[in-house]
């Protein structure tokens, strides 16, 4: 088997990154939506702020990820 045909199946193996917020954005309701919305757009709200609200309410969301996220660097923007 050559090179190639083991990195083919290396990569099935694998499962696509994903941005932490992206799941999270599926399991709020409607109003927790509008509220993470409103405070991802406010560029005055730190990253940590909203990490830790997350956290607090059962999301374990870090802030680096929500730090990814808002600049479009995260795998959401990747796709």
């Amino acid at each position: 088997m050559g090179l190639l045909e083991d990195i083919g199946q290396e990569q099935s193996k694998t499962v696509p990154n994903r941005c932490p917020v992206s799941p999270l954005r599926e399991q709020l309701d409607k109003d927790d939506l509008a509220d993470l919305d409103t405070a991802m757009a406010d560029a005055a709200i730190r990253h940590v702020a909203i990490s830790r609200a997350l956290r607090a309410h059962g999301h374990d969301v870090s802030e680096k990820a929500i730090a990814a996220h808002r600049k479009g660097t995260c795998a959401c923007a990747r796709r």
